[in-house]
């Protein structure tokens, strides 16, 4: 599971704002939590500093990185393994 917004319409704005944040909780323990951000999300406010928020919370207590960085460590670890 992935968070991410939609931001087409303001119904679907509302419900992004509520799903996200519940998703983000049921999410606490997975290994990986994907925030997929796109350039149209910043056009909404509120959108903008929800996911800035989670952002931050995810810093907390996870490694933020890049799909690269992401892809990068697996290969690390997929070369280790016998």
């Amino acid at each position: 599971p992935s968070l991410c917004y939609s931001v087409r319409s303001r119904w679907r704005r509302v419900v992004s704002r509520f799903y996200n944040p519940a998703l983000f909780i049921l999410m606490k323990k997975a290994e990986i939590l994907r925030i997929a951000i796109h350039p149209v999300d910043f056009d909404h406010p509120a959108i903008a500093r929800q996911i800035q928020c989670l952002i931050r919370k995810a810093q907390s207590d996870r490694t933020l990185m890049t799909y690269g960085q992401l892809v990068a460590e697996a290969s690390m670890v997929s070369e280790d393994t016998p």
